[in-house]
């Protein structure tokens, strides 16, 4: 378990008939954001590999009773004004019978008549949740880490409205990267959030680490300019 967060996307659930859908002639729209036990298309970045992932029943219970604050955007992108959000009432997520049930009000402006005609075109057809496990009982994986139930995610703090659902940085791939780095997972995780926020600012231990990171996937490790004047003025003494 770690804070890092997960990406998963509706089509990872071909067969579970899912689509967001505008409604009426508003700028009202739903959609499942993920259905309740269909198994996932294979996700890579496991710990030996490829697995299933299948969302159960009641797995948002806890997180949905605290009311989190969460925002409604295209793309997964934290740079542009939001389309709607929980806190607002613009935006509400709730889980019935067959899953992950997202209904909001777009904007009536520049922003939120191009979502609106995308969906209605079927140009768009995806959505896409951000999530963590809190705690080590909230997941289950089989002996041999080929399949994995999640019995309670934590949201947060977006879902999307997506061209193309995807699923970068899984808690998964950060920990295997960071056991061929010999680092600690936690740490590299925190710094890859870091990173990712457009106000993030790494502290020197956290660019140390990603670049410890990179260095283990590279054929010829990454310098700092500082580090590589250093070498070269050493190189010129004993020369």
């Amino acid at each position: 378990m770690t804070d890092q967060f997960e990406v998963r996307g509706t089509d990872l659930w071909p067969d579970a008939d899912m689509e967001i859908r505008s409604m009426g002639d508003g700028l009202e729209f739903q959609g499942y954001v993920v259905p309740f036990d269909r198994p996932s298309l294979p996700i890579p970045g496991g710990p030996r590999g490829d697995f299933i992932e299948t969302v159960r029943p009641g797995a948002f219970t806890r997180t949905l009773a605290r009311n989190p604050d969460l925002v409604l955007t295209t793309q997964h992108s934290l740079m542009v004004i939001p389309l709607g959000r929980t806190s607002s009432g613009t935006m509400t997520l709730e889980q019935d019978g067959y899953g992950l049930l997202s209904r909001g009000i777009l904007p009536d402006n520049e922003l939120g008549r191009p979502v609106r005609d995308a969906i209605r075109r079927k140009d768009v057809r995806g959505m896409s949740m951000r999530f963590r496990v809190p705690s080590q009982a909230g997941e289950k994986w089989s002996a041999d880490y080929a399949q994995r139930d999640l019995l309670e995610v934590a949201l947060g703090p977006e879902v999307s409205i997506v061209t193309f659902p995807a699923y970068p940085d899984t808690t998964a791939t950060v920990r295997h990267l960071a056991e061929i780095a010999e680092l600690e997972p936690d740490a590299l995780a925190d710094a890859f959030a870091v990173l990712r926020d457009p106000e993030g600012r790494l502290s020197k231990e956290q660019r140390d680490l990603l670049f410890a990171a990179v260095n283990a996937k590279v054929d010829e490790p990454y310098l700092s300019p500082t580090i590589a004047r250093m070498r070269d003025a050493l190189r010129g003494i004993a020369a």
